[in-house]
């Protein structure tokens, strides 16, 4: 498994895990070091996230499974009706799920696999 961040500094060594420096933000740079990877797990900021430099990345590596965690504003709170959409975020809440929105099915990526998975929590 490999772990990537702006900051290694911030990241602490487990073993099984190899750190990398990279920016998800940055295709040309993230695609080498995922690249021979099965699937990428994403779970950014939104708000500083680029959700078509993170596919493009993906796709360049040739890796077909991008899973991104987090997102909650894309959660259905009621038949029909996403959290996003739905009252009671504040207004910092609301910015993060809105950004959150490139990441949101169904945006079909020829590819990479994708699927929605059961709700926890």
């Amino acid at each position: 498994m490999t772990g990537i961040a702006r900051k290694v500094d911030n990241v602490r060594a487990r073993p099984g895990l190899t750190i990398r420096q990279g920016d998800a933000t940055q295709p040309a740079i993230l695609a080498p070091l995922i690249a021979g990877h099965n699937a990428v797990f994403s779970a950014p900021w939104f708000q500083t996230s680029d959700a078509n430099a993170l596919i493009a990345a993906v796709k360049q590596a040739g890796v077909k499974r991008l899973l991104v965690v987090g997102g909650a504003g894309s959660l259905e709170v009621a038949p029909g009706k996403v959290l996003l959409e739905a009252s009671g975020l504040n207004d910092e809440g609301l910015a993060e799920a809105g950004a959150a929105n490139p990441f949101r099915l169904p945006r079909l990526h020829p590819g990479i696999g994708y699927g929605v998975g059961p709700t926890v929590g």
